[in-house]
């Protein structure tokens, strides 16, 4: 089921990808440049398609990058892109550690769910929460 979502999502990049090299390649006057982004796109497409047929692993991170890579004309490097989310994801765990508290909660067991799964949608909760807290803030 996992591997089915993950196709889904790479399968809707690739849908995005379409769109925005026929969104680019008419509005930008310099040919030259036209060019960079039409290849750009066009290797990031070829790169998504690897991973869909199975040439290459399935990655998140690494079709994300492959984007925002060919958006960017190929210039964005990956430990640059890489270190960046990794710096959100530290500043994201800290919100969540400064704000679990689960003295606060009222966890009893019940037929349908143990502490520990009731423990776990919290923790899914708050991991949610800090992510919305971060972005909008």
């Amino acid at each position: 089921m996992k591997k089915i979502k993950s196709n889904i999502s790479i399968a809707i990049m690739l849908l995005q990808f379409a769109f925005a090299t026929t969104l680019f390649a008419g509005n930008n006057p310099d040919n030259n440049s036209e060019q960079l982004l039409k290849s750009s796109f066009i290797s990031a497409k070829e790169e998504l398609n690897n991973m869909l047929i199975g040439k290459i692993p399935l990655s998140y991170e690494q079709a994300i990058f492959t984007m925002e890579n060919a958006y960017w004309g190929n210039s964005v490097d990956y430990s640059y892109f890489n270190s960046s989310l990794q710096y959100h994801v530290e500043k994201i765990k800290n919100i969540i550690a400064a704000n679990r508290n689960y003295s606060s909660q009222k966890f009893n067991q019940t037929f349908l769910e143990t502490i520990e799964q009731q423990k776990e949608k919290y923790d899914k909760a708050l991991a949610n929460w800090a992510i919305f807290k971060y972005i909008t803030d």
